[in-house]
């Protein structure tokens, strides 16, 4: 009786916590716009992936610690997702580009832009690794980017799959967070 009751336990926890996470994303009209969006997924896509694998290494009983250490990890990128400016991902969209066409690491630290709302340096790096080519592309690799600002808890991370295409410029072909 009581592993019915965990699995309905379970069953209704997950979705509990998805849905309330998506819902609070909704605020795509705040000022931050879709980086509420983006954070509210981020949060829910951690608990989601904290929630299976803690099903997985501890049965029904793991699914609500691995649910919770889950979001806290996404509500950790999210700070630095919400502290994150316009001059910051220009930065980053460079080191990313930079990496692609050298296939070579590329790490920064810098000063944050002046008047910029959060004052710490951040720290950037850029890791490309070859992959087989998908159809229709050439040169494809993963890049993985880590982003973080000192005084900020978390580290955002994302991984995307990027190839050049018939053009000769890179594509993003998939993204994942990290």
């Amino acid at each position: 009786m009581s592993k019915v009751i965990a699995r309905r336990g379970t069953a209704v926890f997950l979705p509990v916590v998805l849905t309330a996470a998506l819902g609070l994303s909704g605020c795509a009209d705040s000022p931050f716009g879709d980086r509420a969006l983006e954070c509210g997924l981020t949060v829910g896509g951690g608990a989601l992936l904290g929630g299976l694998i803690g099903g997985a290494a501890a049965g029904n009983k793991g699914v609500p610690a691995g649910v919770a250490i889950g979001a806290g990890l996404g509500a950790a990128a999210c700070a630095i997702i919400l502290a994150m400016d316009e001059n910051d991902k220009k930065i980053v969209a460079a080191a990313q580009q930079q990496a692609l066409e050298t296939g070579k690491t590329v790490n920064r630290t810098y000063a944050p832009a002046p008047g910029t709302k959060t004052p710490g340096a951040r720290t950037l790096r850029v890791r490309p690794v070859p992959v087989p080519d998908r159809e229709g592309f050439t040169k494809c690799r993963e890049i993985h980017t880590d982003f973080r600002i000192e005084g900020v808890e978390g580290n955002a991370g994302e991984t995307a799959l990027t190839c050049r295409n018939a053009n000769g410029d890179y594509e993003v072909v998939e993204v994942t967070s990290n």
